[in-house]
């Protein structure tokens, strides 16, 4: 990932913030916050919250989460974005502003024309961002997409979500679909096809399902006094240490990876394979770490 684009769409829960007379904080604008890969057209991250600092940071952080290595990250001049992506991402990253400048609306404006915009500044903030890539066009684009395929964020409507618990669930359906169902006609392929992470056209119904869920793989790390549940996880060449691991009997995988001092934790159905390997012996075996421990506890 070379070129990250952000924004922040606006919605409503319940009712407008103008109307929220009780102060209600589950009512009034939700901001879905994007970070949007340019070339391959994935939604990196994305996290629901109010245009804040606080939101904002929460956004970036999950940002720096979901990439990896140097890259130029261009956003629009909210403020509170120059503290966050300094503090959540520093100097691996090259940043860029596009600021733009709108017109006043002249009198006959209806009340929801967009303002005009007579101007764009490009302003390099740190690093060595490439004006050739200093843009926010395709992230913003990503954002009329999401007007034209979510009803919740559709303007002038009412089917805007009633409550927030419902919104979250809704927006984290739609980006799951966008990235891995829907086939995107620029690259002729699903966003995350393009950016290597599967390499097929997931279906709705293994979306779903789960039927299509990849394993989460670790390669060439080390973890200590960390709490996993093995079920879809992969250890690739890593070091574990004074782990607790829990495992009810779904798929999991370890390739040449070292346990030291590490706890396994039988629950459900892995706990008569458990008794089953102890009656023959079985756990004399190098492919089970040191120490198992039948529980039906998960991990706090």
């Amino acid at each position: 990932m070379s070129d990250v684009q952000c924004d922040e769409i606006w919605g409503f829960v319940g009712c407008k913030e103008k109307h929220n007379r009780t102060g209600n904080p589950e009512f009034g604008d939700a901001y879905c916050f994007v970070a949007f890969g340019r070339a391959s057209k994935i939604v990196l991250t994305w996290h629901l919250g109010r245009r804040t600092a606080q939101d904002t940071e929460r956004f970036t952080e999950k940002l720096n989460e979901a990439t990896a290595g140097k890259f130029q990250v261009t956003t629009d001049g909210f403020g509170p974005y120059f503290d966050a992506i300094h503090m959540s991402l520093g100097t691996r990253v090259d940043y860029a502003q596009l600021i733009k400048v709108y017109a006043a609306p002249s009198e006959n404006e209806h009340r929801y024309s967009p303002a005009s915009v007579i101007d764009a500044i490009a302003k390099p903030v740190w690093g060595q961002p490439d004006p050739a890539r200093i843009c926010t066009s395709h992230v913003e684009r990503q954002n009329l997409t999401m007007r034209m395929q979510i009803r919740r964020l559709t303007r002038l409507t009412n089917r805007f979500s009633k409550k927030r618990a419902n919104f979250w669930p809704a927006l984290a359906l739609y980006f799951s679909w966008y990235n891995f169902c829907r086939t995107h006609r620029t690259i002729r392929c699903t966003p995350a096809m393009e950016a290597g992470i599967t390499d097929h056209v997931w279906t709705v119904e293994g979306l779903l399902d789960l039927e299509d869920k990849q394993m989460e793989t670790y390669r060439n790390q080390n973890f200590e006094g960390k709490d996993f549940i093995l079920e879809d996880v992969a250890f690739l060449k890593c070091k574990l240490a004074d782990c607790d691991l829990y495992y009810s009997g779904g798929d999991f995988e370890w390739v040449e990876t070292q346990f030291g001092n590490c706890r396994f934790h039988c629950r459900g159905a892995a706990k008569n394979t458990l008794a089953l390997a102890q009656a023959i012996g079985m756990l004399k075996s190098q492919t089970l770490p040191p120490t198992v421990v039948p529980t039906s506890q998960r991990p706090n």
